[in-house]
């Protein structure tokens, strides 16, 4: 056996075993084997036979992990051999898969957004191509994914997925049955803990998001929008802890007002969600219009507050998304602090503005009597 391939499992030793079954995923001891057995096997059966069928040479062998499917038996991730169009650029040929018969265009929002992430573990690199997971543009629940990870992703996947190999040159070539187990640890780092929506769930809890829970580092606050609360689970205000914030969308200001007095300013990240832009959900506020996922009234009145913005008339900060909040000198942010100061803005602060002739045309921001 070629000793210079590394081992499927912990991608670290060389590979002196092969699995017995379809001899195409190897390991640098029985202990690793044994302990890929229990997820290896679900696409191990039947792999052989599938490379045999070859249509080369404008075709690789990639894995489609599809949404939705049923029944139960046929929940495993399946081969196929995915077209790739060849270009010539000025460099070299170059291949680029032909997606578009597995991840279709959005019906609502006209293209569908793609991400590709290329992974590279030992001697491995793997691609992971898989749309947004957006809850309104028509995708489906990758009930694929959910049974791989065993329950332990945080929300349900939505839309297909498809597994390549690259080469080291840039182009593809055959994936390998191993590769999967790299997709299954992409999604565990990614989405490590479970949070299902059932009846007996508390939709008020203080989620923290996972990819910001992290040991050490400091508390900062997560204020969500309207589909993250409704369809994750967020709470308004939620605790984090971060080692440093994400490199995204930002908004800072001189000192004001309270903020002064407190002693300390803020910063606020735009979070990524994953909610789709624009979208509308079937569901209806209190004045019986479809409220808007992004909407997230709270953050105008804390932009008008800690950053000095003075807010356009209409909804262009209503729909704000999600927002991370930190110190500017990094220190703990706890959320009835954040909840306090939005308070002052909404009922102090934005009822003063309209005295001088800025009316904001919501009635949430008017004084509350309190």
């Amino acid at each position: 056996m070629d000793t210079t391939t590394s081992c499927s499992w912990c991608y670290e030793s060389p590979a002196i075993v092969k699995c017995e079954s379809c001899v195409f995923s190897v390991y640098c001891s029985k202990e690793c084997r044994d302990q890929d057995t229990e997820f290896h096997v679900v696409i191990c059966q039947g792999s052989e036979n599938f490379q045999k069928q070859n249509p080369k040479p404008v075709y690789h062998l990639s894995l489609l992990l599809p949404e939705d499917v049923l029944p139960e038996d046929e929940l495993p991730p399946r081969f196929i051999w995915l077209k790739f169009d060849l270009h010539n650029p000025p460099a070299e040929l170059s291949e680029r898969p032909n997606t578009a018969e597995y991840i279709p265009q959005s019906h609502i929002q006209g293209t569908k957004k793609v991400k590709n992430v290329i992974i590279s573990c030992g001697d491995k690199k793997v691609e992971i191509i898989a749309a947004e997971t957006g809850f309104r543009d028509g995708s489906k629940e990758n009930r694929c994914l959910t049974h791989l990870m065993h329950g332990k992703e945080q929300y349900s996947w939505r839309g297909p997925i498809l597994v390549l190999r690259r080469t080291h040159l840039n182009n593809y070539t055959d994936v390998q049955v191993s590769d999967l187990q790299i997709v299954k640890k992409y999604f565990t780092d990614r989405m490590s803990l479970k949070r299902k929506r059932n009846d007996d769930m508390d939709l008020a809890c203080n989620f923290t998001a996972p990819r910001l829970n992290i040991a050490g580092g400091y508390t900062a606050v997560m204020i969500s929008c309207l589909g993250d609360m409704k369809e994750f689970g967020h709470a308004k205000f939620s605790q984090v802890r971060v080692t440093q914030p994400p490199l995204d969308t930002k908004y800072e200001g001189p000192y004001t007002s309270i903020s002064d007095r407190l002693g300390f300013g803020l910063i606020f990240y735009k979070y990524d969600s994953g909610i789709i832009c624009n979208s509308t959900s079937e569901d209806k506020d209190e004045q019986g219009k479809p409220w808007q996922h992004l909407t997230n009234f709270e953050m105008r009145a804390l932009f008008v507050e800690t950053c000095g913005l003075r807010p356009r008339r209409g909804k262009a900060f209503d729909q704000a998304g999600t927002y991370l909040v930190v110190r500017k000198d990094r220190r703990g942010l706890l959320p009835q602090h954040v909840e306090a100061l939005e308070r002052f803005s909404r009922e102090l602060i934005m009822p003063g503005m309209e005295q001088f002739g800025i009316f904001l045309g919501d009635s949430r921001f008017k004084p509350t009597n309190i």
